[in-house]
Parts: C-alpha cells; sequence; structure tokens
C-alpha cells in the first residue's frame, strides 16, 4: 500500500512491490515502462550525473516535466531535480527534488519510497504531487504494472459501476450540477490544469482513449451504467457509448453490461458489488 507521512516541503511515499530492484529500475527509467503508468509520461535520460531528466507525452507534443540527474546507482537509488511543466503556475516555480530508493526484502520483495522533497517555495506543485493523482496514482500503477508482469493470468476481469469513460467531456458536466460542481477543483488537483490548459492529461485519465488496448487485452469487462444516474448525467455519451466502442473492436475477453434506472451506485453494497464479484468468480451463485 502506498502511504505519504509528510506533505507540503517533503512529501515521503513508500510501497512494497512484489518484484527485485533491477525490474523496478527498469520501470522507472526505461520509457517503454513509464508510459504504461505515469500518466503516459515517456520519460528520457541517460541516467549520468549532469545529464537532462525530462518527461513527454507519447508524441512529444508535451513537455510534462524537467529536471538533472544528481545521482544514479542503479538499481537501488535515482535522485534528480524535477519541476512539472505542464502549466505555466507550476512552470513558473522552482525544480524541487526527487529520489528513488530500492530496498531488496525477504520472499522476493522490494520496498521503494520515493521522496519528494525541496518544494518550499513550490506551493502549487506540492498541491499537485500531493493529490490522489499524483505520486499516490503513479505508484499504485507502477506496481500494478510489475505483479501484471510476473502474473499475467492473475487478473479474474474487471468491472465498473457507473463509471466516467472521457473525462475531458466529463469536466465540462461538472459545471452543470451544483452538487458536481466543485468536482472541477478536484479534477483540475488531480490531473493538473484544466481541459484548456491540460487536455493530454484528461485524454490519458480516460478509458475512450485506451479503448483499442483494452479490447486486445483479454481481460473481461462488466460495465454498469444507469440512465437515471445522479451524479453521471450523460451515460449515454459515457460509458454508454464506451461499451459499444469496445464491442465493435470485437474484444479478446468476455463483455457485459448491466444497464438500468437506479441512482449513482445507491445499491452499490446490497445489489451491485454481490453481483459484480459473483460475475468474477468470488462468490456463488448465478451472474447477473
Amino acid at each position: 500500500m502506498t502511504t505519504m507521512t509528510e506533505v507540503r516541503t517533503t512529501q515521503v511515499y513508500q510501497v512494497f512491490i512484489m518484484a527485485s530492484p533491477e525490474a523496478i529500475w527498469e520501470a522507472i527509467t526505461k520509457p517503454e515502462f513509464t508510459a504504461k503508468y505515469f500518466h503516459g509520461s515517456v520519460i528520457e535520460s541517460t541516467y549520468e550525473p549532469g545529464t537532462s531528466y525530462n518527461g513527454y507525452s507519447p508524441d512529444h507534443s508535451v513537455h510534462f516535466v524537467d529536471g538533472e540527474v544528481v545521482e544514479a546507482a542503479p538499481p537501488t537509488r535515482l535522485v534528480t531535480t524535477w519541476r512539472a511543466l505542464w502549466e505555466p503556475e507550476l512552470a513558473a516555480e522552482p525544480h524541487g527534488r526527487v529520489t528513488w530508493e530500492v530496498e531488496p526484502q525477504d520472499g522476493g520483495v522490494s520496498l521503494l519510497t520515493v521522496v519528494h522533497d525541496g518544494l518550499a517555495e513550490s506551493p502549487k506543485t506540492a498541491e499537485v504531487v500531493g493529490a490522489p493523482m499524483g505520486w499516490s496514482y503513479v505508484l499504485s500503477g507502477l506496481k500494478t504494472l510489475l505483479l501484471l508482469g510476473q502474473h499475467p493470468k492473475l487478473l479474474a476481469g474487471a468491472v465498473a459501476i457507473d463509471p466516467v469513460t472521457n473525462f475531458l467531456l466529463r469536466y465540462d458536466d461538472f459545471a452543470l450540477s451544483p452538487s458536481t460542481r466543485p468536482l472541477q477543483v478536484l479534477a483540475r488537483l488531480e490531473v493538473g490544469g484544466t481541459p484548456k490548459t491540460n487536455a493530454e492529461g484528461y485524454i490519458l485519465r480516460s478509458p475512450s482513449h485506451w479503448v483499442a488496448q483494452i479490447a486486445a487485452s483479454g481481460v473481461p469487462l462488466q460495465l454498469w451504467w444507469s440512465t437515471a444516474d445522479l451524479i453521471v448525467k450523460d451515460q449515454i455519451h459515457q460509458t454508454a457509448h464506451f461499451y459499444q466502442e469496445l464491442e465493435d473492436l470485437k474484444p479478446k475477453g468476455r463483455l457485459d453490461a448491466v444497464t438500468g434506472t437506479w441512482a449513482h451506485s445507491v445499491t452499490m453494497r446490497q445489489t451491485q458489488l454481490p453481483a459484480a464479484m459473483r460475475w468474477l468468480g468470488l462468490l456463488g451463485g448465478p451472474d447477473v
């Protein structure tokens, strides 16, 4: 589990991963890996002290992060300076420092610690990287990537209940209701800007962007959506559209849909979650 033990000027995150230090080092330093869990960022560097450290969008149209390698001791320690560039107010703040440390544990487990410090004069950066879609999200994705790489059949399937599949479209929908309007603020914190200033971030956050990869993954998927959802009010253009896109691609894994007229996830505990667990084979009884 990823935890943050100190906030603002110094942020510390730790996660145990069932992987060797060498495997974790590759996931941290190889662009083909970072693009899969680091908000789509292609991290580029030779990892020699004094050389540049940069993160780009997959097509290099957006420069996400810049910095310099301070120290590199494969496969256990990497230190770089670090500055976010995806919004002007972030780019105007000074560089902080990010330290990655990998410590081997018993049983093939490694402890990964990420320390982001030097943020005393970078309050906006501290806020963004400390948000749920900041370092916590990145390290959770890294752990999942390494786990599934070693155990490709570990994932029995995936279930999404009342999801948002197009985050770019959803941002504008937040403004349509007083109950969801504050979510625009959270979205800006999590993604790092608005769709106007960081469209790439919203696109990469959307399952609809990854529809071809999801269809080709072979992972069984069950989607739930309601035409009477009080939160995600436009499910016809969200999950229903996403489902149709997947179906048209003839996915390699099983694809099922459950639709109805419930309010947003109100029957989660009593109906939806037990049914989803039965569909995944984790509970006895018939599928939905």
